[in-house]
Formats: structure tokens, sequence, C-alpha cells
């Protein structure tokens, strides 16, 4: 009865052991997973963070020369009625005048 027992609690002791070992194999799968995900969530996180600020950095380039055309365009335009009102409005007046008078209008006011 002795030997019955005694293998009985050897069985129980290798169950005990087995189990043991499957819960450390279970927290190393764990840890080993968890590190995993970790790295890949920080990987993906920044190619996405790199990719912003490509993509920031594109527009920022893109609205900069936009801007800067637009700022020349402006100012050629300025420029021009500047020409204009400093050359051209004399000759304008007089222009819109004679068509004024061709009109019948003799005097404005």
């Amino acid at each position: 009865m002795d030997d019955i027992v005694n293998r009985l609690y050897q069985i129980e002791n290798a169950a005990k052991d087995a189990e043991n070992t499957v819960q450390d194999q279970k927290m190393k799968i764990k840890r080993s997973f968890d590190d995993k995900k970790r790295d890949f969530l920080q990987a993906a996180n920044d190619a996405y963070a790199k990719k912003i600020e490509t993509t920031k950095e594109s527009f920022s380039s893109e609205d900069y020369e936009t801007s800067r055309n637009l700022t020349a365009k402006f100012s050629r335009k300025m420029q021009r009625i500047q020409d204009i009102l400093d050359n051209e409005h004399g000759l304008y007046v007089d222009e819109f005048m004679e068509k004024v008078k061709k009109l019948g209008v003799d005097e404005i006011g």
C-alpha cells in the first residue's frame, strides 16, 4: 500500500512540476509577446511620426512656394497699378474726357 501512496505522491509532484513548467513557459511566451507587441507599436508609431513629418515638410515647402509666387504676383500687379497712377493717369483722364465730350457732355459738375 505504501508503494501505491508513494507512487501517487510522485505522480502528484510530477504533475505539479509539469504545471509549474507550463506556467513558466506561458509567462515567457506572454513576456515575449508583450515585448514584440511593444516593439511593433513603437516601430509603427515611429514610422507614422516620420511620415507625418515628411508630409508636413512637403506641404510646408509647397505652401512656401505658393506663398512666394502669390506675393511676387501681387507685388508685380501693385507695381503695375503704381506705374499706371504715376505715368498713365493723366493720359487715362484725357482719353476719358474725350469720350465724355464725344457723348455730348461739355461740362461735368
